[in-house]
Parts: C-alpha cells; structure tokens; sequence
C-alpha cells in the first residue's frame, strides 16, 4: 500500500509544475518524517542521507504511514484511489 500510494502521488502531483518519482516522494517523506543523519566521506564532505524505513518496527511504521497518508490527503491523493 505503502509504494502504491507514492507512485499514485508521482503521477497525480507536481509540486511547482515539476514531477517527481515514487521514489523521490518515498526519500522526502522519510527526511521529513523519520530525520537524517550527516555521513562524513574520506574527502571531508558531509552527506546528508534520510533514515531508512526498513528498520521501523510495525507500530513505527504504521505511524509513518498514516503521516505519509495524511500528507498526501492535504494534497489531494487518497488510498480510495488505488484500484482494488
């Protein structure tokens, strides 16, 4: 349900006329959501990379999907959409 309601969102939205990816909404909502954490690399940069959902437990999951889901409502998408 999960990546069906982002790839529902890639089709149906564009943000400043721009589309975007399921996989760009998914790496938006876990920054947003979940927070980041700061990688240093051996040439002195920091990367900046979401924390990842695989390792949620079921209750943090649901609670990261039901923020995803009433996002996506504000904007206009709903699960009621899916095909069944």
């Amino acid at each position: 349900m999960y990546w069906s309601l982002l790839h529902l969102m890639a089709e149906k939205l564009r943000p400043g006329g721009i589309a975007y990816s399921a996989e760009q909404f998914h790496k938006y909502y876990a920054s947003r959501f979940l927070g980041c954490d700061d990688v240093k690399l051996p040439n002195g940069k920091t990367l900046t990379i979401p924390r990842g959902t695989a390792s949620l437990d079921v209750a943090e999951f649901s609670d990261y999907f039901d923020a995803v889901q009433a996002d996506a409502a504000e904007r206009g998408v709903h699960l009621s959409e899916l095909p069944a």
